[in-house]
């Protein structure tokens, strides 16, 4: 895993800054997915040259930025894009020491520095975490000051990012620090969690991160919390409330009205629970409920109104199931646009798949019909052919 190769780009700029008595290193994300073996096209030098000098030893090279309130420039050459920045500390201030440099980074995996006449610069074992089967998310922590981990809740939405991808694990010290402290979090402007919050949901594995962190959302929308644990009471579904709702947010299509409106779903059963005279348990009226609990956390969050009518209508549509003859697809689209249809199938998809395996064929049947309202609408929106009389 170790075994670095610098473009010829790269190591030449690095080489200019080594000519002029400086120390450069390659440092960051570059590195990392350098080290896990993915191409990287947009490289991070680091180095203690000072802003002022950057200009004078680059002056060779035509197409460069300087950016003087960063102190950075930015070099394309041959195709690649090489940033250059000066050292700095956790102040912002310019400094000497690369590993104070380091330690501004928020996860050790993106804390480790390279050149090829020093090698590793790796002070708070990001390697090691690399190494780690899958990668370990670690907060870098540097001296007696708290880890950005647990100070900024941007930092939490970044890891739990990564965990999203499906490609990276969050360590045991990690996880502790994101539940102890992701309270801080709802004190952020409301559009602003809305949009890290989406963001989020968009994860490829969002499922894995909604079952192994369940606190974070929690924390965020309290109104999910009745969820956890929450029995169905239902032959059709295998899991509680919560690992049905995390289930059916992953299953979905990567669109932000469909996933909040599946995060949504089924958050007014644990209200109208009941059990009658029998033992039977009913959950009459959830729906509306459940509508009623996601307008309220939609107007917190800041949702536009086209935004809530889209969640609204699949929440209070999701018992609505539609057949598989032609004619009852003629049918919905009496009742429902193409556009509506097709989110509702798409919906229905998701939510069969969460429930139990043995409902694959109906969620089957759901996306197949899904594909052909789309291309109902395709022949819809075709403009009518002129006529050449």
């Amino acid at each position: 895993m170790e075994e670095i190769v610098i473009p010829k780009q790269v190591q030449l700029i690095m080489d200019m800054l080594s000519e002029h008595g400086y120390k450069p290193y390659i440092a960051g994300e570059c590195v990392r997915d350098l080290l896990l073996g993915f191409d990287v096209q947009d490289y991070d030098i680091i180095t203690s040259a000072r802003p002022e000098r950057l200009g004078v030893i680059f002056e060779p090279f035509r197409n460069k930025k300087f950016n003087p309130e960063k102190g950075t420039m930015v070099i394309l050459h041959k195709g690649m894009a090489v940033q250059v920045s000066t050292y700095r500390d956790s102040e912002n201030y310019y400094t000497d020491d690369v590993i104070k440099d380091l330690a501004r980074r928020e996860f050790t995996m993106n804390a480790i520095a390279y050149s090829t006449a020093g090698g590793f610069v790796d002070p708070f074992g990001g390697c090691d975490d690399l190494r780690n089967c899958p990668p370990l998310i670690k907060p870098v922590v540097y001296g007696e000051k708290p880890s950005d981990l647990e100070t900024k809740g941007d930092t939490m939405f970044r890891g739990l990012g990564y965990l999203g991808t499906g490609d990276y694990a969050l360590s045991e010290e990690a996880k502790a620090i994101i539940e102890n402290n992701c309270h801080i979090i709802p004190e952020k402007e409301p559009e602003t969690l809305k949009e890290r919050l989406s963001e989020l949901l968009l994860s490829r594995r969002i499922a894995d991160v909604m079952e192994e962190i369940p606190r974070f959302f929690f924390t965020l929308i309290p109104e999910l919390e009745p969820m956890l644990d929450f029995d169905q009471h239902s032959r059709e579904q295998m899991y509680d409330l919560w690992l049905h709702t995390a289930k059916a947010v992953g299953f979905s299509t990567p669109d932000p009205s469909m996933r909040f409106a599946l995060l949504f779903h089924g958050m007014g059963k644990p209200d109208c629970y009941a059990e009658g005279a029998k033992g039977f348990v009913t959950f009459e009226g959830y729906i509306t409920r459940s509508r009623l609990l996601a307008d309220r956390i939609m107007e917190r969050l800041g949702f536009t109104a086209s935004e809530m009518d889209m969640i609204d209508f699949l929440i209070e549509n999701q018992d609505n199931e539609i057949g598989t003859e032609k004619e009852d697809i003629a049918e919905a689209l009496a009742y429902f646009s193409p556009v509506e249809l097709k989110s509702l199938l798409l919906f229905n998809m998701a939510n069969y798949r969460a429930k139990s395996p043995a409902l694959e064929q109906k969620a089957m049947a759901c996306k197949q019909l899904s594909e052909q309202v789309f291309a109902i609408n395709e022949r819809r929106s075709r403009p009518a052919p002129v006529s050449l009389r």
